[in-house]
């Protein structure tokens, strides 16, 4: 009876051995689809000191309701204006000769999102006329980015599917079922191109000089593995 169960097992082993090894091709699919970009999202920080920690407050105060006064002012939805960071620091400044004099730097940093790119310069001119003193950061988005990321997805499994067939056929096989396909795809698009300032004539007679969004890419990576036979 024992050397019947041994048997039993040494075959259950042996087959699952024979299951595990089945020969599979893996490889990495990816598709890149660029496309015009149609909303941004302006970081900017308005940053004052004073020798008061008070009086830096207030001043700092003062400018964030001036230009969040703009932005609505000029159509921006309040829920588009997003504040998210502030900061009050003591620092010295150190002047020759002279003893450091202590001084407070306040700064507040706020995010919005603009859906009207042909107002993207007037916007950001705006804000630095009212005293906004640092621009961190324009990123260009899509807001079709969940759709733009399926067809680029299914792009990468058909990118996926060409590179296993080239490497079956090099050794005389092809590739049979799908064994496993995991999306390495990130929420993230891709950077925009370099921003430019691109003088154009009506902005050289408003001495403005209107912002490049160029384009942006939408990217899907999968790893796919298939049968071969």
């Amino acid at each position: 009876m024992k050397r019947i169960i041994t048997t039993l097992i040494l075959l259950t082993v042996i087959s699952m051995g024979f299951a595990q090894e089945k020969p599979l091709v893996t490889v990495n699919g990816e598709h890149t689809i660029k496309v015009e970009p149609d909303e941004a999202e302006v970081n900017f920080a308005i940053v004052t000191e004073h020798k008061d920690l008070q009086e830096a407050k207030k001043n700092n105060d003062a400018l964030v309701s001036k230009a969040i006064s703009f932005l609505k002012k000029e159509s921006v939805p309040s829920n588009d204006i997003r504040t998210t960071r502030v900061n009050v620091n003591p620092y010295k400044e150190y002047v020759k000769d002279k003893d450091p004099i202590p001084m407070f730097r306040a700064q507040q940093s706020i995010n919005v999102k603009i859906t009207d790119l042909d107002r993207l310069t007037e916007l950001v001119s705006g804000l630095v006329d009212l005293g906004v003193n640092n621009i961190q950061n324009i990123e260009f988005k899509t807001s079709n980015l969940e759709e733009l990321q399926n067809e680029a997805r299914a792009k990468a499994v058909l990118d996926a599917k060409k590179k296993a067939t080239i490497l079956a056929e090099s050794v005389g096989q092809s590739i049979g079922a799908v064994h496993a396909i995991h999306d390495n795809t990130v929420s993230d698009i891709g950077s925009p191109r370099p921003m430019m300032m691109a003088y154009k004539s009506e902005a050289a007679d408003s001495g403005q000089a209107p912002i490049a969004t160029g384009e942006i890419e939408v990217t899907a990576r999968v790893n796919a593995s298939f049968l071969l036979k």
